[in-house]
Parts: structure tokens; sequence; C-alpha cells
């Protein structure tokens, strides 16, 4: 019955991902208003080639901070004075997640909606359905990999925090890790999808 908050200087997390990239592109591209945002990562930020190529999309509305998402501290520190957030859990460049385990992922995510609760009018999660739930059928050991991001939603909806869901079915990077490349009589690549 009213209109939503003015939100305009939004944290990006996990800014790095290509979700996060692509998320500080679509701020930057949005004509309608013009976003402040402050992007962060758990890398050197003097040291990172790919921080410094990112500020240079638009230095006078990009800055980064670093923020560990085993350090809620840093995280509130990141959204302080911002509007909203975004999300995204399983920063692909900033972590090897064969060294990551489910546990960590979902204590990282709730980290971070403590950061935010309090702090930010509105939060975007990038999340995934709980496997359980969904697939009620498979195997328990094949659905432990989602089951953390959908705890960590619904340990969002028990927050007091305005919260966006953006549930995907698969990572773009997941999808594009199917695709080979492969050369044919004629020596000429062809994409195929691993199945």
């Amino acid at each position: 019955d009213r209109d939503a908050p003015e939100l305009t200087r939004i944290c990006v997390f996990g800014a790095l991902s290509p979700q996060g990239r692509s998320v500080v592109k679509g701020l930057l591209a949005d004509t309608r208003k013009s976003y402040e945002i402050r992007a962060t990562t758990r890398r050197s930020l003097n040291t990172t080639p790919e921080v410094q190529d990112m500020i240079q999309w638009d230095p006078k509305r990009v800055a980064f901070v670093q923020a560990d998402f085993d350090d809620v501290a840093s995280c509130q520190k990141a959204v302080e004075g911002m509007d909203g957030a975004f999300l995204v859990a399983d920063d692909l460049q900033e972590t090897n997640l064969k060294n990551v385990d489910l546990e960590t992922e979902e204590r990282h995510v709730r980290n971070t909606i403590d950061a935010c609760e309090g702090s930010v009018k509105h939060l975007v999660f990038s999340t995934m359905e709980s496997s359980e739930v969904v697939n009620e059928d498979l195997p328990q050991n094949e659905l432990l990999e989602l089951s953390p991001k959908a705890r960590a939603a619904a340990y969002a909806r028990s927050k007091k925090l305005a919260v966006t869901f953006v549930l995907m079915p698969c990572y773009s990077e997941v999808f594009f890790d199917l695709m080979h490349v492969r050369k044919d009589d004629a020596g000429k690549g062809k994409i195929f999808l691993q199945v």
C-alpha cells in the first residue's frame, strides 16, 4: 500500500564471482537510478587485478572493502550505511569449494544475514531449494549439497529483514563447466553439452 523504500546504496557480497560481477554490471547499467556499489572480497584489495578491473567500470560508483564470511564484524562494516545487499554464498573465485565443507558455507551465509539484520532495508539472497524436499526419493548423500543454502534461507526468514530469494536451478558456472569444445573433422570447434 506504499512505495518500497528507495535503495541506491548496495553492498554486493561475493562480487568477484560470476553472479556477483553480473549484479554489479546490472546495477551500473540501470539508467533509472544511480547506484553506489560497495563490493566485497576476502582478497587483498591492492594486489587483486579483478578488484582494480571492476573499480575501473565506474570509479565514482564502485568501491571495494574486505569482508570475510567467517567474521561477522567485517560483514557488518561492509553493510554499514548501505540500503540493500546482494549475497551470493559460494564465491567460486575466492574459495576452493573442495576445501570448504557445507556446514561452513551455511555458517558463512548465516553470518552475513546476521550482519544485514538491522543494517539494510533489503537483502537479495541467491540460494537454492531444499534438496530434501524437492528430491525426497534420492539417497541422502546426493541431497547434501543444496541443503545448507535452503537452511540458510529458512534462517533468513526468521529474521526481521526484508529478503528476496533468487532460486537458481543451476549456477551458470556449473552449466558452463558441463560444456566442452570438440574439434570436428574440418578442425572447427563445436560446443557440446556433456551429459
